[in-house]
């Protein structure tokens, strides 16, 4: 979805929460891809999502722009905690 689809779209449907990530397309992608789409990412479910596979394929102490994968998963977490985001803490169950 580009700028001009997601412009008069509701809150939810702007930051795309509900719309899933295809699990086939994140194992296409390689390690390096995953790291940058993580960095470009605002989205704490898409963070989520790309850190899942990190997980998935590189395990909890891969470094991504200084720290573990375990790390970032934590600082998420607690992010969307306190945010009340319980749709992405739903990703880590």
């Amino acid at each position: 979805m580009n700028e001009q689809e997601l412009e008069g779209k509701s809150t939810c449907d702007a930051c795309l929460c509900c719309v899933p990530v295809n699990e086939q397309e994140l194992e296409g992608k390689s390690t390096y891809e995953l790291v940058e789409s993580l960095s470009q990412v605002d989205n704490m479910y898409y963070q989520a999502e790309f850190l899942q596979a990190l997980l998935n394929r590189e395990g909890l102490y891969f470094q991504v722009a200084g720290e573990t994968v375990e790390e970032k998963l934590e600082k998420l977490a607690q992010k969307c905690g306190s945010l009340q985001v319980w749709y992405v803490t739903d990703t880590f169950s």
